[in-house]
């Protein structure tokens, strides 16, 4: 079980009631609507990784608790990570950080209501104390109100010392109604959440119209869906990827637009290369696979930079299921899998050159 911060309360009981009534019951009802601490209606623990030694697993929220800002947009951002032993039969609760997420502005809601935080759907370990994170807006893609979403990443943070990440376990904090934060979101003194980078978007149109596929526009078979839910990686060698190369694979849901679907999975084949997905996906169910390589197994000399300066926003991204290859320049480092190494950029005429610094990698989209 979380910390009791954790667990939702109403009226000074614990209460996991939604606050819709049940179909049994259509007049059955809740006061109040949302919990008055812990984990908000319907944001759980919505991401959850284990490293690749098996030893730890990592638990986030999909935003902040009720009691620091949970119920309201902009002030949901301070997602709490929880960090597991479970080297043992017995897990054991070691740490707790704080995860920023992203804002967005949404174009469909009044002026005073467009910022919006970017939940979270999933996790993924990278190793060395940094995760993929995957960000997104909501009700906007195939199925929703909108057909345009305009925040939908892979992102990545980092908790390791490096990044000054504060652990926030303590007694306090994890108490019913412990807070780390104020209900307007900010965090309390002293306390430093997670380093984020912006890293992956999906949404970029001019790559996903050479698919066939889209963001924004008529609610067809191309549009992208609206719920992306998942994150894995898998070496491309289909052996232990110490060539540095993977593949970053995601899956959305179906969000409860299936009625009679089915999904079919058979074995996964890496040679010869291209990759292609080996199963028929079922009604509203999509996948997106993104090969990532570096240009050199060494070399990280150069390609050190202030901390503010590392998280520049990837220029050029893509989501479909055939070959394509880019050039992507991102400052600092860039961590992929037990934080890939790269080599000093080097002049590329096929992609603007944002900063005379930093460093570059190599991204296939598939």
């Amino acid at each position: 079980m979380p910390p009791v911060a954790y667990i939702p309360y109403r009226n000074g009981s614990v209460s996991f009631s939604a606050d819709s009534p049940p179909v049994y019951d259509p007049n059955r009802t809740v006061t109040p609507k949302d919990p008055t601490s812990g984990r908000d209606n319907n944001h759980g623990l919505e991401g959850l990784t284990i490293t690749a030694d098996g030893l730890t697993l990592y638990a986030l929220m999909q935003s902040a608790l009720n009691q620091e800002g949970g119920p309201n947009n902009p002030y949901r951002r301070q997602a709490r990570l929880l960090e597991y032993d479970i080297s043992n039969f017995v897990p054991v609760y070691k740490a707790e950080f704080v995860v920023t997420l992203p804002l967005f502005t949404d174009p469909t809601a009044k002026a005073s209501k467009a910022t919006k935080v970017a939940a979270q759907s999933e996790i993924h370990s990278l190793g060395d104390g940094q995760f993929l994170i995957l960000a997104r807006d909501s009700n906007a893609g195939h199925g929703g109100a909108s057909s345009t979403s305009v925040y939908r990443h892979a992102d990545i943070f980092d908790i390791s010392g490096s990044s000054g990440a504060t652990d926030i376990k303590s007694p306090t904090n994890d108490a019913v109604n412990g807070s780390v934060a104020f209900e307007t979101g900010m965090l309390d003194a002293g306390i430093t959440a997670a380093e984020y980078c912006p890293f992956l978007d999906f949404n970029i149109n001019s790559q996903l119209g050479r698919f066939g596929v889209h963001n924004g526009g008529p609610q067809d078979s191309g549009l992208l869906n609206e719920k992306w839910e998942s994150l894995a990686m898998v070496p491309v060698d289909g052996k232990e990827g110490k060539d540095g190369e993977w593949f970053l694979i995601s899956l959305s849901d179906n969000d409860f637009i299936t009625q009679d679907g089915e999904l079919y999975l058979l074995p996964v084949s890496f040679s010869p290369l291209p990759f292609v997905f080996p199963f028929p996906l079922a009604a509203s169910l999509a996948a997106l696979t993104i090969h990532l390589s570096v240009l050199s197994p060494n070399g990280e000399e150069g390609c050190k930079s202030k901390t503010h300066d590392r998280c520049s926003t990837i220029e050029r991204s893509t989501h479909a299921d055939n070959i394509s290859t880019r050039r992507i320049s991102q400052r600092g480092r860039l961590p992929v899998q037990r934080r890939l190494r790269l080599q000093p950029r080097q002049p590329s005429s096929s992609v603007p050159d944002p900063s005379p610094e930093g460093c570059t990698a190599i991204i296939d989209f598939l």
